[in-house]
This record gives C-alpha cells, structure tokens and sequence, in this order.
C-alpha cells in the first residue's frame, strides 16, 4: 500500500507498445471519492501481438515524483520475441546470400543493416524521485527458436539529504537521507517448451543480450532535472548469449546458452532491490535464496 494516493499526470505512447492504467489510477477517480485510500497507481504494459517481432524497437521512460508515491509496473503476459517469419526470409532486409553493393563498402554497410534488422530492443529508463517507490514487475521474456533480443534496463534512484541547522547556521544533527526505492525483476524462460509441439524448445534462440544499470544520484532542488548530478552506477548487471556460433539449427539441438545454463534450468531471473521500501523483500529474499540453497545441498 501507498503511504498516499498516487495518479498518472502524463501518458503516452504509440505502436507497438500499449501503456494500459488501471481507472483507479486517474484522478477523477479520487476526486470521487469522499474518503482517499491509500493507493499505488497501477499500469500493464502490452503490445499488439503479445510480443516483439524483427525490427521492434521500445523505449519506455517512467518518472516517479512526489513524496510518498507508488506506482506499479505490471504486464498482461509474458512477452514473446518472435523469429523472422519464412516471408520474411525470404525478403532481401533477411537474406545474407542477396546483398547487392557496388562496393567493398557499401557490401559491408549493408550487412549491419540486414544483421540489426533481425534484432528486437527494448530500453528502460526510470528515476525515482526521493521518498518514492517503483514496482517494475513483468512477467517473464519468452524467446523463441532463432529469435534475436537486447534488453538495456536503467534505474536512477535520487536521495535528498536533509539535516537540521540551527540559527547560527550550523547542523546540529544529521538525519538520514530520503531516498527513492526501486524493487525490480528481470527474467527470462527458457522458450516454448510448455506448449504443444515444442516441448523440446530450450534457449535455442539466436541472440540474447541485457544489461542493468542502477544509478544513486543526489537530487538538487536548485537545478533542473535533466542537470542532476550524475555518477558511474553503483550496479551493472550484463550478460549476452550468443547461439550464432553454433551449428543447432534446430529446436531440440541442445545450444551453448542451454549447454551453459545447465539441463533442468528452464527460467532465469534478477532481482534488483535498492531503498527503504525494498527492505522487507529483500530479507524474505535472503531465507528463500537460503531454502532453495539448502535443497541441492547435502549436510555433514
């Protein structure tokens, strides 16, 4: 729950990306309402189709302001990132062996082109005012057989320290600072293989790249936003699998990202907890990761 009630002041967006808000979330809702509860506002991300298809570019920017604000970041399933259809292939923008060029130049520009013209991003970009929280919970990245998807992920958390000063103009004492909170989760499946037919389907994906970057940066009431203080980030999670080495032309043939990952490992995912509102998760965070340590651990 939300120490007050949080609304969206600004929504955009255009295809292929929908950005669906809950009514609660509007503030005719609340000025409906004799008695205010104390409520997060509440948006579902979707796209047409359920998913990325080649070429597919998103850009997501969210901005959590006011003290004491909520907002929750959901999806209406699992995003799918599909392959290059046969029609596809069969055009020129996605076949390597048709590549007309009059020179050496031009042969190799063009094949970066043909290369990222197969590649579904995604990039998200979130700052959290102090005393703010965000909840960015979708539901997992499904990647299909020869897909290719890069995932760039960027939180900035802003804190205010504060301090009491006497007249004198001297501080007296110290109070801890208000910070924004940021409780994050990115995972991935490992393909279709709960659906008919593609039981044998298990990371065989072409390319897989995501990065996570958390900011702590000092927010300044002085200087506009885009002149805050910016800093290296305190965290950068990245990994890339790269299936295009290999020879598994198939979905059952066992890549190396499956190989790499192990045979029962079916789901992959990172929690990123940061502030004080992410306190109570990350200690129940801590016994479950000691449990589920303990099952594939034998004691002496």
């Amino acid at each position: 729950s939300s120490p007050i009630s949080t609304y969206f002041t600004e929504l955009r967006h255009s295809s292929p990306m929908r950005l669906v808000p809950s009514r609660r979330s509007h503030p005719k809702h609340h000025q409906k309402q004799q008695q205010r509860k104390h409520e997060a506002a509440l948006l579902h991300l979707s796209s047409y189709g359920g998913g990325l298809v080649p070429g597919d570019s998103l850009h997501l920017d969210i901005d959590v302001r006011g003290h004491g604000a909520v907002v929750c970041i959901l999806t209406q399933g699992g995003q799918r990132i599909y392959r290059p259809g046969e029609h596809f292939r069969k055009h020129d923008s996605f076949n390597y062996d048709k590549v007309a060029a009059t020179s050496p130049i031009a042969t190799e520009r063009r094949s970066e082109e043909v290369s990222f013209s197969k590649l579904c991003k995604s990039t998200i970009q979130c700052t959290i005012e102090p005393g703010c929280t965000l909840l960015y919970l979708p539901d997992p990245t499904v990647p299909y057989h020869q897909s290719s998807f890069q995932e760039r992920r960027e939180f900035t958390c802003q804190y205010s320290p504060k301090s009491d000063i006497n007249q004198n103009g001297n501080v007296e004492e110290e109070v801890m600072p208000l910070m924004g909170s940021i409780i994050s989760v990115d995972w991935y499946s490992s393909g279709r293989r709960f659906s008919t037919g593609m039981e044998e389907e298990r990371w065989a994906f072409d390319y897989l790249a995501t990065r996570t970057e958390l900011f702590v940066v000092e927010q300044d009431q002085t200087q506009p936003k885009a002149q805050a203080q910016r800093t290296r980030p305190v965290l950068i999670e990245s990994m890339i699998f790269d299936n295009k080495i290999s020879d598994a032309n198939h979905a059952s043939i066992r890549t190396p990202a499956a190989i790499a990952l192990g045979q029962n490992l079916d789901a992959m995912a990172t929690i990123l907890l940061h502030g004080p509102s992410s306190l109570p998760v990350a200690k129940r965070a801590k016994s479950l990761s000691r449990y589920l340590a303990g099952l594939c651990t034998r004691t002496r």
